[in-house]
């Protein structure tokens, strides 16, 4: 699951490159989960990462912070409606499912959140 996540982050970080392209990579890996999972499981995910997927990116494209708060702020409310849908959409929608399905996804974006925090500290002190 924490790959799960890292793709939101993943995401944000192409969105910021190659702008609204980003969306037919979305509906391609969306597809793609066909021929992988097959079946149901395949569907239930693709619908859950393309409603996911528009939400991040809406919320990353009109938040005006730094790259690293879009990134936590879009993953923060993208993960829960990923894993609600995706969970409902296959009857296996429980609180204790839905918390460690949000937890294992947010620990990318959180990861990465931190990351950028520390890189941006550190050229602060050494511009200071």
């Amino acid at each position: 699951m924490f790959a799960a996540g890292a793709v939101f982050v993943f995401r944000d970080f192409a969105q910021r490159e190659i702008g609204q392209l980003v969306l037919g990579a979305t509906l391609l890996a969306a597809a793609g989960s066909y021929f992988v999972a097959g079946g149901w499981i395949a569907f239930a995910s693709a619908v859950a990462f393309v409603i996911s997927e528009t939400t991040d990116q809406i919320v990353f494209t009109i938040t005006r912070r730094p790259l690293r708060d879009r990134i936590l702020v879009s993953s923060a409310i993208s993960v829960p409606i990923d894993s609600v849908v995706f969970l409902y959409l296959i009857d296996r929608l429980t609180p204790s499912a839905l918390v460690v399905g949000v937890l294992a996804k947010m620990a990318a974006s959180v990861a990465v959140w931190v990351w950028l925090l520390l890189r941006d500290n550190r050229k602060l002190a050494l511009g200071a």
